[in-house]
């Protein structure tokens, strides 16, 4: 029987982190991106990113990148850049790390 949760332990507290991050403009097929200091965050982990406001379609993601350190990107997959002047002003990352099993 496989578990809804394998791959993660679900009686682990995640790490909760909010941090500031100042994003007004990415130009088309071009990204924003910032390493925020998460400690106890250890590669494989799952990690859940969001902002403050709607990213005006632009894909965002999280991994982490080395022993306590989470790298968040904004990717601009549109054919036209996403500034404030279209609503795009993100001022707070948070982020959600999900300790791996093992």
């Amino acid at each position: 029987m496989t578990q809804a949760n394998a791959g993660f332990d679900l009686a682990t507290s995640p790490i909760v982190k909010t941090t500031s991050w100042a994003v007004t403009c990415i130009t088309t097929l071009s990204h924003a991106a910032t390493s925020v200091a998460v400690p106890g965050a250890t590669l494989g982990d799952y990690v859940i990113p969001s902002v403050d406001v709607d990213p005006i379609d632009c894909m965002l993601d999280a991994n982490v990148t080395a022993a306590d350190v989470v790298t968040a990107v904004l990717f601009n997959g549109t054919g036209a850049n996403i500034s404030t002047g279209a609503g795009l002003a993100i001022t707070e990352l948070n982020l959600i790390v999900i300790p791996k099993n093992g």
